[in-house]
């Protein structure tokens, strides 16, 4: 059902986005990456503070699938620092200070 919404010509842009979010969302529920259609939402809008906290929540995953298998510390590090660059890529979407951005920074201490 979630295609056709997407597929249809006269959805409108945010409503496109909730459903790459959502679709994303149970991916990531059923232990499968959903980075991809978060993308796919992100590329519909590029400013949306939700939007990106959903890509750094997906690697943030990937991270903690990593660590409960013998990943390589390579591709860990990678991870971090992409993280951090859309962080900083971002940051202006966030207010100062703001927590949630501050429990991600604990995240990868």
């Amino acid at each position: 059902m979630f295609d056709l919404v997407i597929r249809n010509p006269n959805t409108r842009t945010p409503l496109k986005v909730d459903v790459y979010l959502y679709m994303g969302m149970a991916m990531e529920r059923l232990g499968i990456s959903g980075r991809s259609l978060f993308e796919n939402a992100y590329e519909l809008n590029p400013y949306s503070k939700r939007t990106v906290q959903y890509i750094i929540m997906s690697d943030i995953s990937k991270l903690k699938r990593l660590q409960s298998v013998s990943g390589s510390n390579q591709e860990k590090k990678e991870i971090i620092e992409g993280i951090e660059l859309t962080v900083s890529k971002h940051k202006e979407l966030f207010p100062v200070n703001d927590e949630w951005l501050e429990k991600v920074a604990d995240v990868l201490k």
